[in-house]
């Protein structure tokens, strides 16, 4: 029996944990938390869960949650869709997380790692992939809510990354490009995409877009819908959704412009979480998530330090020794190529976030990675 199309917070549930723990786990915790927390406070997510089984469609969700700093996580309230029906509002209640060095976590099931990530420097982000055997590949990508948002908080030019699943599961898609947000409601898209394998673009939109006081975002482009947050300074917003019935499954990333950004922008110790699809145009779709962290050199190249990937058949790979070199190119105004791996993306002004999606060559995967530091 595996965990088929849960959202995170319902794992939190009762139900959820004991599926999960009746089916054993993929490893023990380590346990013991570090000193100075920086996991703490309210935060938002948006996740995307690829299922095993028929149809072999994908679960978005989203919500809040609360970490105290010391060891829980105490749920609020998610939304979630799949085959495009809504679900929610759900309830939540409470898991166990071990901090660890490096800013390492993992929330656990009866002592097993349920999901494994990472925390920014300053707690404001955090990144979650799914490592437990039986649960379905899952990546989840949290921020912290924003005060005394609007309109305004989303303007001028974004890098765009986002990965979708059709509600029946059989047609999966990237896309990357520019969002110009005019700051009063108005976005102009124009993007580039792979659909099963078969490279689109460019195409050009303008749609429209909300922003709460609390930093969520609501973001039209044509019948869908998709929700998120963004950040305090206006640099980053995750998506996710649909937020309407019927809608597709999404998780996607806005990275605002920079100027004048280098390879040492993307420089340093990163978290990373990412999802891969295959390109099949029909069921079954492979999933798989990985989580783990990466050292760039900020001359152009970084290795995968640590990296544990959960495959849709349940199989979870480790690996803890540097990986091979991968080049990558970083653009005045912060966007990114990883040419070796046909992914494009960005990385923020500041360097503590960076986002790659694809694949920019026909026939390749569906690829997003998060990465954080």
């Amino acid at each position: 029996m595996r965990v088929l199309g849960v959202g995170l917070l319902a794992l939190i549930l009762g139900a959820g944990l004991v599926a999960a723990t009746a089916c054993g786990g993929g490893g023990g915790g380590t346990g013991g938390l570090v000193v100075a927390d920086p996991f703490n406070g309210e935060y938002h997510f948006v996740q995307y869960t690829g299922k095993a089984g028929p149809p072999y469609a994908a679960m978005g969700a989203w919500g809040d949650f609360t970490s105290d700093g010391t060891g829980t996580v105490t749920a609020g309230t998610s939304w979630s869709i799949e085959n495009g029906v809504l679900d929610g509002p759900t309830p939540g209640s409470t898991v166990p997380y071990t901090m660890l060095p490096g800013r390492r976590i993992e929330w656990l099931v009866s002592g097993f790692p349920l999901v494994e990530g990472g925390v920014s420097a300053n707690g404001e982000h955090a990144i979650l992939g799914s490592v437990l055997t039986t649960m379905d590949p899952t990546i989840v990508l949290l921020t912290k809510p924003p005060t005394g948002m609007g309109l305004g908080s989303l303007v001028g030019n974004y890098h765009y990354a986002q990965l979708i699943t059709s509600p029946t599961g059989t047609t999966d898609a990237t896309y990357w490009g520019l969002a110009n947000f005019d700051g009063a409601g108005s976005v102009d898209l124009v993007l580039y995409g792979n659909i099963d394998g078969s490279l689109i673009g460019p195409a050009a939109t303008t749609e429209s877009y909300l922003v709460a006081p609390d930093g969520t975002v609501g973001l039209s482009l044509g019948t869908q819908r998709f929700g998120g947050v963004l950040r305090q300074d206006g640099q980053v917003a995750w998506l996710g959704g649909s937020v309407t019935g019927g809608g597709v499954t999404t998780i996607g990333v806005l990275i605002k412009y920079s100027s004048g950004a280098t390879l040492g922008t993307f420089s340093g110790d990163y978290h990373i979480a990412g999802m891969s699809v295959s390109d099949d145009v029909a069921p079954p779709i492979n999933w798989q998530s990985l989580t783990g962290t990466i050292d760039s050199s900020g001359t152009g190249q970084f290795r995968m330090t640590s990296l544990t990937t959960l495959s849709d058949n349940g199989t979870v790979n480790t690996a803890s020794s540097p990986g091979t070199p991968t080049p990558y190119t970083v653009a005045p105004n912060g966007g990114m190529t990883m040419p070796g791996a046909n992914l494009v993306g960005a990385v923020a002004s500041d360097g503590s976030v960076a986002a790659v999606v694809g694949g920019t060559a026909a026939g390749s995967p569906h690829i997003l990675w998060v990465m954080i530091r």
